[in-house]
């Protein structure tokens, strides 16, 4: 979403990280914005490359990694 000058991009989870915030249950998502907002859980890319558990969390390979790689050749020239 764009509003203005401020950009906001959300990553949907389905479990919570001290960087997320609660949208109902096994629904969390990330924002990521180019105006940190801390209150509201707004962060820019700098501050998550620094926070330690988003360190941690992003460190832990993906349980189904095959299922993604061929999701992303499968979609890779549709945008």
């Amino acid at each position: 979403m764009i509003q203005g000058d401020t950009y906001y991009f959300a990553v949907h989870l389905s479990k919570y990280y001290p960087f997320s915030k609660r949208v109902d249950r096994n629904y969390y998502k990330v924002e990521i914005s180019n105006k940190s907002e801390p209150s509201y859980k707004f962060y820019t890319i700098k501050e998550l490359s620094e926070n330690n558990k988003y360190i941690e969390a992003v460190s832990i390979p993906p349980k189904k990694e095959g299922y993604f790689l061929e999701r992303e050749e499968k979609h890779r020239n549709e945008y």
